[in-house]
């Protein structure tokens, strides 16, 4: 496939069988410490990109367990990304406010697809759909390795960012861990905050005109099974 011209002069790494391998060659195992730490299993399909502020994870439905040097999940069955980042600059494990996000597959109502007989896991889009959108309903557990520290505020966001529903963390034997669902109420999906004690006195994400979720998704989020969850044809 050719690539675009605005690729010309990138270094462009390919989805294909040799996709790890290459990856080792450009990020060797010595220099993974300053500088972000991408593996990808071509077996599984997870794949994962970790910071020292930051530990991103895809995952196929298939791969129900991850874990990274600060954030570890179980519980997986559906294709998702799960996130967790610092957002006060310090290290991930020392952060006083955490983003989370746990994102699912989202499809428009009234899609239409037709599987490619030739291709596994490939299918044709027929109808594109319209509104509201669909959310793939699914919940993990978010784990994460900060042993000597109080149990935090876990806040479920809502669409503007503001506080919606207060979660419960559960302490374990290196940290704690908590519930992520894709949908927690119409109104909260996929965000969730992290605040310690000493940060209580932090105000929520900034909050600014923005259009109501009803507006951006038409009725609202719907949490719902896909019409093809059961499979192809």
């Amino acid at each position: 496939m050719k690539l675009p011209a605005t690729l010309t002069g990138k270094t462009v790494l390919r989805a294909d069988s040799g996709l790890a391998a290459r990856l080792k060659e450009i990020l060797p195992t010595d220099a993974q410490r300053t500088v972000p730490r991408l593996t990808c299993d071509a077996t599984s399909g997870l794949a994962q990109l970790v910071t020292p502020r930051s530990e991103t994870f895809f995952l196929p439905a298939e791969v129900g367990r991850a874990s990274g040097r600060c954030v570890s999940l179980a519980g997986n069955q559906t294709v998702a990304v799960c996130f967790a980042g610092s957002l006060d600059g310090r290290p991930l494990a020392d952060s006083g406010r955490v983003l989370a996000l746990y994102l699912t597959d989202l499809k428009n109502t009234g899609t239409e697809i037709e599987y490619e007989p030739k291709s596994k896991g490939l299918v044709i889009v027929r109808k594109q759909g319209g509104l509201p959108l669909l959310v793939r309903q699914g919940k993990i557990e978010m784990a994460f390795k900060m042993r000597d520290r109080p149990l935090p505020q876990v806040w479920a966001l809502r669409y503007d960012g503001s506080r919606a529903v207060k979660m419960e963390p559960r302490r374990i034997a290196d940290g704690f861990q908590f519930e992520a669902q894709a949908v927690t109420t119409p109104e909260s999906f996929s965000a969730y905050e992290l605040v310690w004690n000493e940060e209580a006195k932090v105000q929520p994400f900034p909050s600014q005109p923005r259009p109501t979720l009803a507006a951006c998704l038409g009725r609202g989020v719907e949490a719902a099974k896909y019409p093809w969850d059961n499979g192809g044809p």
